[in-house]
Formats: structure tokens, sequence, C-alpha cells
């Protein structure tokens, strides 16, 4: 399953792996809720991505080309990201605006952003090979980090301490 490498319209070659889970076993249960969630896309007022064009401008553009709703007119796409914290955690305005006046700064297109979302978890060992090598690369870069889940099943949460500052 790991070699298999998916073809969609408009779009890079994807390999499976890359899939949602779900995608990926006809058996699982929410299988059956991914194809129809997709398959009454079309249907739907508009597409909510947590994205933003100059990130992924390939699968916007297939999305408003309507090449991934061939059937019929693709709904308004709407890109809200990646500036949502679904957690309902309070951010201090203050972070935001010094990362905003921090990115204002900077020449354009000199900045790396990293943000693995949400579903993104990443071990303390990980997001520090991560760190390490951002650091090393003496590139400008915004990294969005969530603390790494103490269990993987349950996706707890334990403290970084000072190393994650």
């Amino acid at each position: 399953m790991h070699d298999v490498v998916l073809e969609f319209p408009g779009m890079p070659p994807l390999k499976a792996p890359h899939m949602p889970e779900p995608m990926l076993d006809r058996d699982d249960p929410a299988y059956q809720d991914l194809v129809y969630f997709c398959s009454h896309l079309p249907k739907s007022n508009g597409i909510i991505v947590n994205t933003f064009d100059g990130l992924e401008p390939l699968p916007i553009k297939a999305l408003t080309d309507g090449v991934c709703v061939p059937e019929g007119p693709t709904p308004p796409v709407y890109c809200i990201g990646p500036l949502i914290d679904e957690a309902g955690h309070k951010v201090e305005s203050t972070g935001v605006a010094e990362c905003l006046s921090w990115l204002d700064t900077q020449p354009s297109g000199s900045v790396v952003f990293l943000c693995f979302g949400s579903t993104g978890s990443l071990s303390a060992a990980q997001v520090r090979e991560i760190a390490d090598g951002l650091e090393r690369s003496v590139q400008r870069f915004l990294w969005v980090v969530k603390q790494p889940p103490i269990d993987e099943k349950m996706k707890q949460t334990d403290e970084l301490g000072e190393d994650f500052d």
C-alpha cells in the first residue's frame, strides 16, 4: 500500500499513506462517511478550507476551477487558515500581534512557516529534531507548535518545559 500513487485531476501525484487513514480501509466505519461527504460536496453552500492560496495554490485552483466537482458547479471556496484555533484555547492577542509585526519586518518570501495543524501530533523527540534542524538552517521561520502527546492513543499532552520556549 505504501508504494501506491494516486492521481487526482489538477493535483500532483499523492502517495496512498498521505490520504486520511479511513480512505485506505473500506472496512473502516469512517470510510463510508468520507465517501458520502465527498459525493455531496457539490450540493453544499460553500467549501471551507484550512489553508491559504500562497501555501497550497494547486489544490485551491483545482477546487475553484471545478476540477474536483466535474458533475456540476463548484460551491464557493473559502480559505480561512491556518489561523484557526480549533481547541478553543485563548491566544493572547499580543502574541499574535508580535508575530504579525515581526513578519511585516521580514523581506518578502523569506520566512518558512511550519504548522502541522490540529491533527499533526509530534513526539517531544520529533519536536526537538525539527527545532534543531530549523535552527541549523539559519532561515527565518515561524512555527506553530502544540504540545506533544503523553500517550499517542489518548492524545493527552504533557508540559514541554523550558526546552520549548
